[in-house]
Order: structure tokens, then C-alpha cells, then sequence
């Protein structure tokens, strides 16, 4: 499958709850690109915290995968949601970078059938972190919103441990914002 052809039904969108999972973890003053922006709640939620923030997306022509229309020096790290179907993609692109990187994954992109390649991706890191919320996430997809357990995969933040439990408030995880 190509990135313009992922399914509209696996453009699953960040809710502001499992963003603010990640900014405790992001270098004040970190200039990041958001790759897979879609309508932009990564995006708009880390610039509501005082980040710098790019948002790309393939529908305004801007394929990550394919393209490296950003120079190296404008961006300090890459922080994203990837399309459900490119996950692996993803985080093959980002390795290549050789950047710091946080990808919102589904749990299970830890294990499954694929998870040999995904393991010598993971290996072939410098220090990788997974972030781990205490709740599933409901995700914002129109009328459809699934709802799994989703890590933050993290290479290069130099975290002090490989597995961080975070706590979710849960008048922020009813209020799924």
C-alpha cells in the first residue's frame, strides 16, 4: 500500500490527553517536525506548549516516506502519530534521519507477525524508550473511534529508563480531549 492511498478509516487522529503523555519527555525548546499531521491536533497541542512545530502531511503533498523536503538542521526531532497502515514505514524513515523521534504506535507493534523486522529496526537503534499510558486511547476518526493501547516508541531522547509507566489522569482520559 502507498502513503496516498491509506485508508481514510486508518487515519486515526491524536486526542490532546495522549499528546501531553509525551511533552514531559521533549527538550524545552525543541524544534520538531509532525510528518502526519492530518487536521493538525499533534501539531497544535505541542504549540500550545511553547514548542516550535512543522506539520507536514501527504495531503498537501509533503510524503514522508518518499520525499525529505525538510532539511536536517530545521528540526531537532520527530514526533507523530503515522498512518495505522505505515507504521512500519515510519519508523524505518526515522531511523534513517538519525534524529530523535517519538512514534505513537499501537501496542502491539512491539510483537505480531512482522515483529522480526520491526525488532532489527528497534535493535539497529542507539537508545530506544517506550512510553506506556495507563489507559487505552480512544482515537479521533469522524465517526469511527477505536480504541486500543498505544505506546510512544522514543529514540534519541536519552530517557532514563527503556519503560515509563504514566499515570493518566482520569477525569482527562473520560473527557477524551
Amino acid at each position: 500500500m502507498t502513503y496516498r492511498n491509506v485508508s481514510k478509516s486508518h487515519k486515526f487522529y491524536t486526542p490532546n490527553w495522549l499528546t501531553e503523555v509525551i511533552i514531559p519527555y521533549i527538550r524545552e525548546g525543541s524544534r520538531i517536525w509532525e510528518p502526519a499531521c492530518g487536521e493538525g491536533h499533534l501539531v497544535n497541542r505541542l504549540k500550545e506548549f511553547g514548542f516550535h512545530v512543522v506539520g507536514t502531511d501527504i495531503e498537501q503533498g509533503v510524503d514522508f516516506i518518499k520525499d525529505d523536503l525538510l532539511d536536517e538542521d530545521e528540526f531537532d526531532c520527530i514526533i507523530t502519530n503515522p498512518p495505522f497502515d505505515l507504521k512500519d514505514q515510519f519508523l524505518a524513515k526515522c531511523i534513517q534521519f538519525n534524529k530523535p523521534f517519538a512514534l505513537l504506535l499501537p501496542l502491539y507493534c512491539l510483537e505480531g507477525t512482522k515483529r522480526s523486522r520491526r525488532h532489527d529496526m528497534y535493535r539497529s537503534l542507539k537508545d530506544v524508550s517506550v512510553i506506556i499510558p495507563s489507559e487505552r486511547c480512544r482515537f479521533i476518526n469522524g465517526d469511527k473511534n477505536p480504541n486500543f493501547s498505544s505506546v510512544w516508541v522514543c529514540s534519541g531522547f536519552n530517557l532514563r529508563q527503556q519503560l515509563i509507566w504514566v499515570d493518566v489522569d482520569s477525569n482527562r482520559v473520560a473527557d477524551r480531549s
